[in-house]
């Protein structure tokens, strides 16, 4: 993610390769935290709310979740990148 911290693919991929590997919510959480976008586009902000819970996190699950979060947006965006190429 250091090669381009805006690129949200990359942090999507982190989250899976890291479900892969069967690390736990609290690792994946951290690697998505990393995404400098405010803010964080819907996607990453669902994969946060479902790390919290596996975490067993659930307070921050809720809050966190796009359907309670303001942060959440129903348009598909990238962190700080159009989706138009």
């Amino acid at each position: 993610m250091g090669a381009d911290p805006t690129n949200v693919e990359l942090y999507q991929g982190a989250d899976q390769a890291l479900s892969l590997l069967g690390r736990g919510g609290r690792e994946r959480i951290a690697a998505l935290r990393r995404c400098p976008e405010t803010p964080l586009p819907s996607t990453l902000v669902y994969k946060l709310a479902l790390g919290a819970r596996e975490a067993g996190r659930f307070a921050e699950a809720s809050r966190s979740s796009p359907a309670a979060s303001s942060r959440a947006r129903s348009s598909a965006r990238t962190c700080g990148r159009s989706t138009s190429r």
